[in-house]
């Protein structure tokens, strides 16, 4: 069963949008996390995928 971790394309991924708020951030914020030195949680894949055949 072969298994996969996929990580954030992009910072976006980290941002909360259950708030109304709009979230302005520059490229370089969204970039930063990203970076698992600035934003330890980066490091954790945000998915795994696995694949199963019956």
């Amino acid at each position: 069963m072969p298994f996969e971790e996929m990580y954030a394309e992009d910072g976006t991924f980290w941002i909360d949008e259950s708030s109304g708020e709009e979230d302005i951030r520059s490229k370089e914020e969204l970039d930063a996390l990203c970076n698992w030195e600035i934003n330890p949680t980066a490091a954790i894949p945000q998915w795994l995928s696995i694949k199963a055949m019956k």
